[in-house]
């Protein structure tokens, strides 16, 4: 069942980038996509962790965070989605083995 369930919600992320916020004139604001994507890990009792601002066209590393204490990077980029500035992965199938590891799965 739990297996399923990760199944869903990295097929949910890969399908939807989460939404930044503007941050300044250089620097964009992560703070509400991670909030999004704690929201959605939480069945898994993983947390997210980006810093606090991002540029457009560089990548990023943020922490995902197993309710063990297990600790896994993940690199994210800036991506456009729907006209909006989205974090989204630099290579999904890294991103789902790093979710799935901090899961403890």
């Amino acid at each position: 069942m739990r297996s399923t369930r990760l199944l869903l919600m990295l097929l949910a992320i890969a399908a939807t980038a989460l939404t930044l916020a503007a941050c300044g004139s250089s620097g964009m604001d992560p703070s509400k996509a991670v909030e999004e994507a704690n929201k959605a890990f939480a069945d898994l009792g993983v947390t997210m962790s980006c810093p606090d601002s991002v540029e457009k066209d560089k990548p990023f590393t943020c922490t995902l965070t197993g309710k063990d204490g297990t600790e896994v990077s993940v690199d994210m980029k800036v991506a456009e989605q729907d006209g909006e500035s989205a974090i989204d992965t630099v290579d999904q199938g890294k991103f789902e083995e790093a979710l799935k590891k901090a899961a403890g799965q």
